[in-house]
């Protein structure tokens, strides 16, 4: 008996929070990602409790940009079944457009106007609703927004805080919708491959329920893209991926996730067509269904590691123009890391400092062993210290720092005496600024040397190659004179000896003996 009320209880445990997240289902309703005027602080996106249970909103996430921002109630905590919420960025700002009586939920986040993957996800980050919004369907700056009206997104008089409700008005003129399918509790973009093709006669769709559009270069790019000829998944074709930057893949069989890394940053068009026989595909023919989508590669530049000390902490600067939320990253130094809570945001052109108190630990970083701050994808951002420039490179620096300027000025400045380069008298490569090239270059490419090179001039001030008679002349002139020299001094030497021999000679003639008398 009590073994089986034991069991019981564990079963309750169990099974209880499964059937709490059965229940709580929030869904992304309206979304206004491209207002008229100014996007700043303008952009928002409505969710709406369809479940029956309230949700603590205080420990929910939304996804957007490929980071999970967290959720800041204003006034309130617990979203109630059938009630909406506006997630804005600035709450003053949204009370002023939309009216204060709004549930408002301020939160970190950037709307892409030409579309990106937004999702909505509970505590442990299980995504409850999703949507990949394309610019295509509307809302794109006439002032109105996306809506969700019995199961499709359409473009629509904003609604924000009440029941959307499109009508025939705001339906664009071909009448085109742009519709989603539903998939395990979760919203999925879908996108027809025929146009009012009816009910009961199957179509070619497909479903992308992960795409990523936002990276640091380095980072591993994920897309899932399904293919359904009316219910069923399609197995078979010509399943074809363009990245965008030069990877392409072409298969037989659909893949379960496709993965790139952008080593560059910069925008790529990644595009992925389905012809249902290769041979269409090889004909010219257009493809069954296609899907494209624009992802932005940041510069890891982007945030970088600017000292470490005792007396600073870690200094971490971000150098681009919009915020970086740091929650998931961590610092990482000799087998120690320190991994960024929740909320933690570096805002534009600002720096963050942690001491080593925070951190837990005093990092020491070498040459050898540098401190590194890595991204929520694992991927190392940047390190400290920086490469030093060798004795070399501060040779070439201290060497190759001149003024560039017009052969004109050049003249009227006498730059041969300031050290200045003529500009006019550079390859056409190095004009493109008036700022040498050299100090970086040479930086760069240790290998490299900056060597000055002699030039001749004749009457006209024209340039011409200098003779290779000029730099053997004074070789030749030095060489004779060292050989006159010598033989002169061989002369001399001979003389001299010649003159003590005739002198000793001289001498022996006068020989005198002195000798005793018997």
């Amino acid at each position: 008996m009590f073994y089986q009320l034991f069991l019981n209880v564990i079963i309750f445990f169990l099974l209880f929070p499964v059937v709490s997240y059965a229940s709580a289902h929030v869904r992304i309703s309206e979304i206004m990602y491209n207002p008229e005027g100014s996007d700043t602080d303008h952009e928002w996106v409505e969710v709406y409790n369809d479940g029956s249970d309230s949700i603590d909103l205080t420990s929910w996430y939304f996804w957007e940009g490929n980071t999970y921002h967290g959720l800041h109630p204003d006034g309130f905590t617990h979203l109630a079944p059938g009630e909406y919420a506006l997630i804005v960025r600035n709450l003053d700002t949204a009370r002023s457009e939309l009216g204060s009586s709004n549930h408002y939920v301020r939160a970190s986040f950037s709307l892409n106007n030409t579309g990106e993957l937004l999702r909505f996800a509970n505590s442990a980050k299980e995504t409850v609703d999703e949507v990949s919004y394309q610019s295509e369907w509307g809302g794109n700056g006439n002032g109105k927004s996306l809506q969700y009206v019995n199961g499709s997104w359409r473009e629509g008089t904003p609604t924000p805080g009440r029941e959307n409700a499109v009508g025939s008005s705001d339906v664009g003129s071909s009448g085109e919708t742009a519709s989603t399918g539903e998939e395990n509790g979760s919203q999925e973009e879908v996108l027809s491959g025929e146009e009012n093709v009816p009910k009961n006669n199957p179509t070619y769709h497909i479903s992308v329920p992960v795409f990523t559009k936002k990276l640091i270069a380095g980072e591993r790019f994920q897309a899932k893209i399904r293919v359904f000829y009316g219910d069923d998944e399609v197995h078979d074709g010509l399943f074809l991926v363009n990245f965008g930057d030069g990877s392409i893949l072409k298969t037989g069989k659909p893949v379960k996730e496709y993965v790139n890394r952008y080593i560059h940053p910069g925008r790529y068009l990644f595009t992925f067509e389905y012809y249902s026989s290769p041979f269409y595909y090889e004909d010219g023919e257009k493809p069954e269904v296609s899907f494209r989508n624009i992802i932005d590669v940041d510069e890891r530049e982007t945030v970088t590691v600017e000292k470490v000390n005792p007396y600073d902490g870690v200094v971490i600067k971000n150098n681009g123009g919009s915020e970086v939320e740091l929650e998931g990253w961590f610092l990482r130094w000799n087998g120690k890391r320190y991994t960024f809570p929740h909320a933690t945001i570096l805002l534009p052109h600002e720096v963050l400092r942690i001491s080593f108190k925070t951190l837990g630990f005093s990092p020491y970083p070498t040459r050898e062993n540098k401190i590194s701050l890595v991204s929520n994808a694992n991927v190392v951002v940047s390190s400290y210290p920086m490469p030093s420039p060798s004795s070399y490179q501060k040779r070439v620096r201290a060497n190759s720092s001149r003024r560039i300027v017009s052969r004109e000025e050049a003249k009227t400045n006498n730059s041969e005496e300031k050290g200045e380069i003529e500009f006019d008298s550079l390859p056409t490569f190095f004009q493109v600024e008036k700022v040498s090239p050299f100090q970086s270059y040479l930086e760069e490419h240790p290998g490299k040397v900056l060597v000055t090179f002699p030039e001749g001039k004749d009457n006209q001030g024209e340039t011409r190659e200098t003779s290779p008679f000029r730099t053997v002349l004074p070789l030749a002139t030095a060489l004779l004179l060292t050989i006159i020299s010598s033989l002169v001094a061989i002369i001399s030497f001979s003389k001299r000896q010649k003159g003590e021999e005739g002198e000793r000679r001289e001498l022996n003639r006068y020989h005198i003996e002195l000798v005793d008398e018997e």
